[in-house]
């Protein structure tokens, strides 16, 4: 009797840990369904997202592209004005990835592929008037029409000799009334530049306001309005 006794003991501790396997492997079972269900979510927003990010990346490179595009047009005709002589030269804009972040080139690339930097072209003349476009190019992508604004002081002060001084304020009329930038404009003539500055450029146009600076002597200064 005793040894029945003992064997039932076991046999109902057996039972106890069978039913307790089996409630484990229950809720096993309950956990590894739930954790699947959240796999099968998670792989479909994981599926949204990239769809998403692939939508971004497209539209960001088309934008990148759209942007690079006009600020390339936009100084390579200004400089193509100013310099004739590098007409077949293209300013260039190049966005690449960098550590996670975006990074933007400049570069005047020649008609057989060479590439330089602007600041290293023709000891800055080519750099001033790259400046001044990309300023004004920037201006547009940023500012709405009215609030379109320069103020420069001898913006083309690097450019030597009368021809190029006289392209360039050529120039700087015509990008100004093209994008509807306001703008007052200090510009040094040379002795003897007067009639070959290009002011005659604005003076065509009865919007624009020219005035003549002379100091005849030191401390004083006579204002003219030319037009």
């Amino acid at each position: 009797m005793k040894g029945n006794s003992i064997m039932n003991e076991q046999t109902k501790n057996i039972v106890s840990h069978v039913n307790s396997l089996i409630a484990k492997r229950a809720l096993i079972e309950a956990r590894k369904k739930d954790a699947e269900l959240r796999v099968n979510v998670a792989r479909k927003l994981q599926g949204d997202i990239d769809v998403v990010q692939s939508t971004i990346q497209y539209v960001a490179a088309r934008v990148q592209s759209d942007f690079g595009n006009f600020i390339s047009t936009l100084v390579t005709k200004a400089i193509h004005h100013v310099f004739p002589h590098k007409r077949k030269d293209n300013f260039i804009v190049t966005f690449r990835e960098n550590r996670g972040k975006t990074e933007c080139e400049l570069n005047i690339v020649t008609e057989k592929g060479a590439a330089a930097h602007p600041f290293h072209c023709s000891g800055g003349g080519v750099w001033d008037v790259s400046a001044f476009a990309l300023l004004c190019s920037c201006l547009v992508l940023e500012q709405p029409a009215k609030s379109r604004f320069l103020f420069l002081d001898e913006p083309f002060k690097n450019l030597h000799g009368w021809q190029k001084r006289k392209r360039a304020i050529e120039m700087l009329g015509n990008t100004c009334k093209t994008l509807g930038i306001g703008a007052i404009i200090v510009h040094q003539a040379d002795d003897g530049e007067d009639e070959k500055s290009g002011l005659d450029s604005l003076l065509s146009d009865p919007r624009n306001k020219v005035y003549l600076v002379e100091q005849p002597e030191y401390e004083r200064s006579i204002v003219k309005q030319i037009v």
